[in-house]
């Protein structure tokens, strides 16, 4: 329904009954994602939601009636409740609401759309982000906020860089708190740290035997404030002591009230801000004969975006090599959702337990960066993934200038690689949605274990077929059930069709079709005809990726790489095009 439509319905509507309430009567509930045990529903006050706002709303990022929000926390979690609902109610601001999770290319272009003021997320998501899309899609956002799971100091700095160091203000808050308690803020901010307690709440940092530590020690971080739930529905009361509330994660505070996140306190691993149970993996890797031990933690990319990685002892006699870590990750696929099925495998002859033979999971952690013996191909496809141009190498490309017009070639090249994986994933997710009989590829949720889609093996082997036709690639059969995602298989691809521009292989093939055309004819056409129905800028952005790519294409040498350089405007550019295929 649209939001006149909805106005009108409204005018039309009387009032109901109502009766007053005190700030005490229960308001709402809003569900625990399982980090102590199973979702309970923690209930919440009429009051709670103006403690919350006063802490992070009005102090910590300073929202009035000018602000737009957008969040890819969704709202039936209490982290994105605050940011699309309580935020924009308490300051008469705005909010996008966006139908369907939102995904990095999503966000970019709502907010080039809305111009939103304060992007909320958690870590993985500003990592897809910086990794996927433009700068230019952000320019209006005067701060990001980022909370759910640890923000790497490392990924900080490149979301830093990215937003052109607007604040980044990483937090913490619980659905029993009902939103965020200790912040950085527009004022004041740290990378690395949480920022510090928001009044009206208090912290303190507690040492095992129940005594506040002194600063620079780690604990376990409590809480008190008004806006604590006063129990769960039809669940025992919260633990309080004296109205403090135990998170469970494990935190340093310095002499100047900074809060440093240390772990969780609990086993719970966390992926792009969701909490996996990784006993609930571990049950169904151990399945398999040749396992006798298994454990699953959650561990960082280079990216800064978080993945799942499982250690395998080997049972007594057996071998666990890739065949069999190959299809222990097939068979997840079927039985879990994507977002919890392992990534990367690693054999150990044993896992490390204390001496009461509790499991270490910090201690494998640290073990997460040596070689994992197994890992889904997401980056780098196999050798024969490569296609050929009539058996021909694209001839290496001499780099004169390492600046053009005050952007580096590094940067332009950044920008084409950001903008071929865009189109890979609309690829594979239009082939995808054919299948499954959906008009739109927008409605299919791209990171679904394809099993959860509806997926058998066979039909992903077509899948494959399809892309291979589209791209001109020679993908493996069982690329896709590998790959376990339609984002794991655009990742696939994407690499594959890069490999050529990164000496990893051949070039990309151009097999003419039956109607006799190549398919990079017929993408060069469709792509003219998108071209039509932009501004000029933007015209000429897209003209200058594609003289770009022609360059590296022709090797910038012979009279066509004189022309293309010559190439200026974007009519130019594609009166080229159209001279090369013979079009008038």
């Amino acid at each position: 329904m649209e939001a006149a439509e909805l106005l009108s319905e409204a005018t039309r509507v009387e009032p109901g009954d109502y009766e007053p309430v005190g700030g005490d009567a229960h308001a709402y509930a809003t569900y625990t994602s399982g980090t102590t045990g199973p979702p309970k529903a923690a209930i919440h006050r009429h009051a709670d939601a103006l403690m919350f706002v006063e802490a992070m709303c009005r102090k910590a990022l300073r929202l009035t009636a000018h602000d737009i929000g957008l969040s890819s926390a969704r709202m039936y979690f209490a982290y994105g409740l605050g940011n699309s609902v309580w935020f924009p109610l308490a300051t008469g601001g705005s909010a996008v609401i966006n139908p369907s999770p939102l995904g990095a290319e999503a966000a970019a272009k709502l907010s080039a759309r809305f111009g939103p003021s304060v992007l909320y997320g958690v870590p993985t998501f500003f990592a897809r982000v910086v990794d996927e899309c433009s700068p230019d899609s952000f320019r209006t956002l005067r701060c990001v906020v980022s909370a759910g799971e640890p923000l790497e100091v490392a990924l900080a700095e490149r979301i830093t860089e990215f937003f052109g160091g607007i604040p980044i203000l990483d937090g913490i808050g619980s659905t029993e708190v009902g939103q965020t308690f200790v912040s950085n803020t527009v004022d004041e901010w740290r990378l690395g740290t949480l920022g510090k307690v928001l009044p009206p709440y208090e912290i303190r940092v507690v040492a095992p035997d129940g005594t506040t530590v002194e600063p620079g020690v780690e604990g376990d971080l409590w809480v008190r404030g008004a806006s604590i739930a006063p129990g769960y529905w039809n669940w025992p009361d919260l633990p309080l002591r004296e109205g403090w509330l135990n998170t469970r994660d494990r935190v340093r505070v310095d002499d100047d009230g900074w809060v440093t996140f240390r772990c969780r306190a609990d086993d719970t691993e966390i992926v792009g801000g969701v909490n996996v149970n990784p006993r609930e993996v571990e049950r169904l890797i151990i399945e398999d004969d040749a396992v006798a031990e298994a454990a699953v933690v959650a561990v960082k990319e280079s990216t800064g975006a978080s993945v799942l990685q499982a250690f395998l002892v080997p049972a007594s006699g057996a071998i666990v090599d890739e065949s069999i870590t190959r299809g222990i990750h097939r068979r997840l696929l079927t039985r879990l959702s994507a977002f919890k099925v392992p990534h990367r495998f690693a054999t150990l002859d044993r896992l490390p337990r204390t001496p009461n033979g509790k499991l270490m999971r910090g201690a494998l952690r640290a073990e997460a960066p040596t070689k994992p013996i197994w890992e889904v191909p997401l980056i780098e496809p196999e050798a024969d993934a490569h296609a050929v141009v009539e058996n021909r190498p694209v001839p290496n490309v001499p780099i004169v200038g390492g600046d053009i017009g005050g952007v580096t070639l590094n940067e332009r090249l950044a920008v084409l690689q950001q903008e071929r994986h865009r189109l890979v994933v609309e690829a594979v997710s239009e082939e995808a949605a054919k299948m499954l009989g959906e008009p739109d590829h927008r409605s299919v949720n791209r990171d679904l274990a394809f099993a959860e889609l509806g997926f058998d093996s066979q039909m992903t082997v077509q899948l494959c077929k399809r892309l291979a036709a589209v791209t001109g690639l020679r993908l493996p059969d069982a690329v896709g059930w590998d790959c376990g995602s339609i984002s794991g298989l655009a990742r696939y691809v994407d690499a594959a069709l890069s490999g050529w521009d990164r000496g990893l292989g051949p070039a990309p093939t151009t097999h003419t079709r039956a109607n006799g055309h190549s398919p990079i004819e017929e993408e060069l056409t469709k792509l003219e005809a998108m071209v039509v129905s932009i501004g000029d800028s933007e015209k000429q952005r897209v003209a200058d990726r594609l003289r770009a790519l022609l360059g590296a294409i022709t090797g910038g040498e012979g009279d066509l790489g004189k022309r293309i350089h010559a190439a200026s405007t974007a009519d130019e550019v594609f009166q080229l095009i159209d001279s090369e295929f013979g079009e008038s």
